[in-house]
Order: C-alpha cells, then structure tokens, then sequence
C-alpha cells in the first residue's frame, strides 16, 4: 500500500462508514425476505468493516501527530479477519457495545468467521453435507444485525465521518487527550505536548 496523505485517511473512512451502513441495509433487506443465512453474512461483514473505522482513525491520529506510518501493517490490519474480529471482540468487553445478547454470541471470536463462512458455504457439519439456509434461522441473523446497528449507532454519534472532524476532533483537547492515552498505551511513540 503505498503512503496516503491525512485526507485520504479521512476519506476511507468515510467510504468504510458508508458501505457499513448500506451492508447493514442490505443485511435488513434480506432478513425482511427471509433469507437469513444472507441476512447474517451481510450483517458480519458489516461489523467487520466498522472494525476499519478504529483502525483508521488510529493511523491518522499518529499521522496528526506526526508519527511515521507502517502503511504495510496499516494494510494487514485493515484486510485480516481475525484482527477485526478480534477489535471487535474487544470493543464489546470495553463496554463500548452493550447488545443485552447473549454474552456467547458477543464472545466466541474464534467462532465468528467460522460462522460468516456457514452463513455463505455449503459444507459438512455432523457427518453430513448441509447449505446455509439449514444453518441459520431468524433469532441468529437479528442478533447478528442488531450487534451491527448498535456499532454503526456508535460511530455515527462520534461524527467522525463527517468531512474534516476527524481533524477538528483532534484538534480539540479531547483530542489531544485521546493522543495521550494512545501514547499511554503505546499506539504513539511521539510526546504528545
């Protein structure tokens, strides 16, 4: 992946945020049709794109503050399933996602791409060959939906795929704070001042 500038950070999210909301559309869409192996994959995907948005907005806050970026690990991040599975996992358990699931639902990560692929595949489960729609019934899609919306629900409030708020953001001193807390925990090497 070649270098980007702090505006086309600001643009992929904006295009991630985007194609989240209508994947969870089309997630909705299916489920309303009854087609709920689909509905699901849909709304996993989904969550899985909103995983890229914390992973974004990482890489321009170091950006901002003028940290050197590993644009080669900016790219495994954004395209590796298990991180964004597990980003996921985490940001339920730091009480950023309350779903009133089930909490098995929101933690088996090691089960969630497993079930993306059910949700998409024919295979053998059991001892016999099975397809999706034999799989997956409507209270498994809606939950999965529902973990969806209420992610989406989050990064919509923070505003942050409005064009140039990532920047404002930074710029306030909550902003600055954040940059602190990153540096705390060592996302950014730089002394945040």
């Amino acid at each position: 992946m070649s270098k980007l500038s702090f505006n086309k950070l600001e643009h992929a999210y904006r295009m991630v945020f985007e194609n989240a909301k209508e994947l969870i559309e089309e997630a909705k869409i299916l489920y309303e049709h009854k087609k709920y192996a689909r509905a699901y994959a849909l709304a996993q995907i989904a969550h899985e794109e909103l995983a890229k948005l914390p992973i974004i907005f990482h890489e321009a806050t170091r950006m901002y503050y003028g940290e050197r970026n590993n644009w080669k690990s900016f790219n495994r991040r954004l395209r590796s399933h298990e991180y964004k599975n597990s980003l996921n996992h985490l940001l339920i358990k730091a009480g950023n996602l309350k779903t009133g699931l089930p909490e098995k639902m929101e933690d088996d990560v090691r089960e969630v791409n497993n079930l993306k692929n059910s949700s998409l595949y024919a295979d053998f489960k059991n001892n016999n060959y099975t397809k999706p729609t034999q799989e997956f019934n409507a209270i498994k899609a809606e939950e999965k939906i529902i973990i969806a919306v209420k992610q989406f629900d989050i990064w919509e409030q923070a505003e942050y795929h409005e064009e140039g708020n990532i920047k404002k953001f930074l710029h306030t001193d909550e902003g600055k704070d954040l940059a602190i807390a990153f540096e705390g925990i060592g996302l950014i090497k730089s002394k945040i001042e």
